[in-house]
């Protein structure tokens, strides 16, 4: 059977197309300690009722997509996952709620 080189370094390989130090990662593994952050977003959007919470002159967002769960308080301080802390936002919602946050830091 032919040799051919890793992709990465050009060791010479019997199968494969990576050497074991350059073999592609498939997935990430999971962060220690963000499932409390996922049953927060999940409890906050279903709260929510799957939509963005954000209104502009007494007018509810719309928006039912590329929403996450935003603490009122930032994390570090609070340090609470309650989802009673939270309110569900859209991506255009949340960029303007971070963005504010920033600048009151």
């Amino acid at each position: 059977m032919p040799r051919r080189p890793c992709l990465r370094c050009g060791t010479l390989l019997e199968k494969g197309s990576y050497c074991r130090a350059h073999e592609p990662k498939l997935h990430k593994p999971p962060t220690p300690g963000r499932s409390g952050q996922t049953a927060f977003a999940k409890a906050v959007l279903l709260a929510a009722g799957q939509r963005c919470e954000a209104a502009e002159n007494g007018v509810r967002c719309t928006e039912t997509r590329n929403l996450a769960a935003h603490h009122l308080v930032r994390l570090r301080v609070s340090r609470s996952m309650d989802p009673a802390g939270g309110v569900a936002l859209c991506r255009h919602h949340h960029a303007l709620a971070s963005a504010a946050e920033r600048r009151s830091a």
